[in-house]
């Protein structure tokens, strides 16, 4: 498989992302408008994100991916934008710029990073979910993706888990191409679990306020 390099975003690449947008058009139902390297210049000249991470096959610009501060909650990162050059669907390029968002994420102190798409987008919910979000059937039927993965690598707890255990390649989660969610008197539980040679973890977070409910481990189970 070609291996793909991930860069951030300097203006020497602008022509090459006003192209990538320019063959993606009928990904975005064709109201994509067509973009030209000075507009691209302009835009991401003003634009307020934390980081902008682009995909490259040699010079060529195949996916981006903006990471910014979410402006619905305090404290939490979004993928406020995300694209691959439809060439390059099924290519692990998508997989490659989400990752980087979770890791930065992570780096940065956030408990949390969220994103959005469309109903009708389910070709990428099971590498969304994958990337440890948790899919919200929203009103009006967007769909709302919730990552707590930053919450639990970060917490002191699960350090000595996470120094063997890798929190991408040994999860266990179950992914399946719904909403996600047990409910329980009233309230939606939203679960990870990782394995990894031989030692399990899960934990369990409380869809509304965004907390840890349950922790399992081989030693010890806990329930708020």
């Amino acid at each position: 498989m070609t291996e793909f390099k991930l860069v951030e975003y300097s203006p020497k690449y602008a022509k090459a992302i006003a192209d990538m947008w320019n063959v993606s058009k009928d990904g975005w139902n064709g109201e994509a408008d067509h973009k030209t390297e000075e507009g691209v210049l302009r835009k991401e000249e003003i634009s307020s994100h934390l980081n902008l991470y682009l995909a490259l096959d040699g010079d060529k610009v195949i996916g981006y991916c903006k990471l910014s501060k979410y402006f619905a909650e305090e404290n939490t990162l979004y993928v406020d934008l995300l694209n691959v050059d439809p060439a390059y669907h099924g290519k692990k390029a998508g997989k490659m710029l989400v990752k980087k968002s979770v890791e930065r994420t992570i780096e940065l102190g956030y408990p949390r990073i969220d994103l959005f798409t469309w109903a009708g987008n389910t070709k990428a919910v099971p590498m969304y979910k994958k990337c440890g979000f948790f899919w919200e059937q929203m009103e009006g039927g967007s769909t709302h993706l919730m990552n707590f993965i930053p919450t639990v690598v970060q917490a002191e707890l699960f350090r000595d888990f996470f120094k063997k255990a890798d929190w991408y390649d040994d999860s266990n989660r179950k992914i399946e191409l719904t909403p996600d969610g047990v409910s329980e008197n009233g309230f939606d539980y939203l679960t990870y679990s990782w394995q990894k040679n031989g030692k399990n973890l899960l934990v369990e977070f409380e869809k509304t306020g965004r907390g840890i409910r349950r922790i399992e481990t081989d030693d010890y189970s806990i329930t708020a």
